[in-house]
């Protein structure tokens, strides 16, 4: 088998948009954190607990109602006042059902779509686009804003709002807020004032109308912050402080210390094409340090198993200034994507719905689907490296008569 070289790492522009989300949504980052700490606390849990514990494990419902807050939807609706309503919802899906996840995507579809074509595009156009191939089909957002406001306000105004609403620590709420605000309040509709002047109107509506409060504090539990409250520059950099072992985090820092920077990705949300060579799939030069902490690529190579992965870690990342431990960047974000892979297989319900990668059925830990998502396939299961990594990572290895996982010796 010859090398593979890859010179290049290019990333397509829905991926781009979810990686400049983080960035320039703030409460996206706060569920980060949070995800981040509820997997930590799990495992921290396994490696210091005395005990035997059972191989499915039962989180705190708290914990649980953290991970699936931003797919619960919510019913949106304004009243014939223009009163906004926000309630969630119980029986069969209506439009103006949205969740968070919902509001991420119709953005992350959108600067896909203008990436795609070089340019802002129209209504019209991006219409056509989503019923092109059925591929792309995150237009509920879309839908329920062309039912309130015309379709070409809808589409200039979605952006935007997905990106003021997410500065609050409650963003759908926020969204149908706002979206009732700038119906009430907005010098002109939002295709008339374009997206960059639209932007900063939602901007002021939000300082005005949201107060900043306590900097949220991602190791407490979602029932435990019921406040709906701004997020600013200053909140992001106090939570990436408060982890800096998260990957984000040095790109969070990298990106806040200064305001030009906030401001040039806040654009390229709005304004893909300014950032994305869409003739070479790619983003420009200057947009390189905002990468996401890590990409996985896979190996399409005559000589390699389809399992095969290559991992690209941003230059921001690596050059940081945490080190966690003696590892290296590279060790700590294998680990962690390790840690996570197990902890979701054994603690919630997320994995589930996704294919084993491991085709060796005749080995016993994949009989307790343990390890579900574990990226290092072996030739046999003999030499899998799983079972090592649980007893040394974890603290845990396997009572396979009684389904438990017990403390290592």
């Amino acid at each position: 088998m010859g090398w593979v070289r890859l010179r290049h790492y290019p990333l397509m522009a829905h991926e781009w948009g979810h990686a400049l989300q983080v960035l320039t949504h703030p409460a996206l980052f706060l569920r980060c954190l949070r995800e981040f700490s509820a997997v930590c606390a799990v495992a921290d849990e396994l490696r210091k607990a005395p005990y035997a514990t059972p191989v499915r494990l039962s989180p705190e419902a708290s914990w649980i109602d953290g991970l699936i807050m931003p797919t619960v939807p919510i019913r949106l609706s304004l009243t014939e006042d223009g009163e906004p309503t926000a309630e969630t919802a119980t029986s069969s899906p209506r439009r103006g059902d949205l969740s968070e996840a919902d509001l991420l995507e119709d953005s992350a579809s959108i600067f896909q779509y203008k990436a795609e074509i070089g340019g802002d595009g129209s209504a019209e156009g991006y219409r056509r686009w989503l019923n092109e191939g059925r591929k792309y089909l995150y237009a509920k957002t879309f839908d329920f804003l062309s039912s309130v406001f015309a379709p070409g306000d809808a589409y200039v105004a979605l952006s935007p709002l997905v990106m003021a609403a997410y500065h609050s620590t409650w963003p759908v709420h926020t969204f149908i807020s706002l979206v009732a605000m700038s119906l009430k309040h907005s010098p002109a509709p939002p295709a008339t004032l374009g997206a960059d002047r639209y932007w900063l109107f939602l901007e002021l509506i939000l300082e005005d109308s949201l107060a900043r409060g306590r900097t949220p504090e991602p190791r407490r539990h979602l029932h435990e912050e019921h406040e709906q409250r701004r997020l600013d520059r200053a909140d992001v950099l106090a939570m990436a402080a408060s982890m800096p072992t998260h990957p984000m985090s040095p790109i969070v820092e990298f990106t806040c210390q200064e305001e030009d920077s906030i401001r040039r990705l806040q654009t390229a949300i709005l304004h893909p094409q300014q950032a994305f060579n869409r003739r070479a799939r790619d983003a420009e030069d200057w947009l390189q340090p905002f990468r996401p902490a890590v990409t996985a690529f896979r190996m399409l190579d005559s000589g390699m198993s389809p399992a095969e992965t290559a991992l690209y870690i941003s230059p921001t990342v690596v050059n940081g200034s945490y080190q966690p431990g003696e590892a290296h960047w590279q060790e700590h974000l294998i680990q962690l994507i390790q840690i996570k892979t197990f902890v979701f297989a054994v603690a919630t319900p997320f994995l589930n719905t996704f294919p084993h990668t491991c085709p060796h059925r005749d080995c016993r830990f994949h009989e307790l689907d343990l390890c579900r998502g574990w990226m290092t396939i072996p030739t046999e299961w003999a030499s899998c490296t799983f079972p090592k990594w649980l007893e040394n990572v974890i603290n845990r290895q396997v009572d396979f008569d009684h389904k438990l996982l017990v403390p290592a010796d």
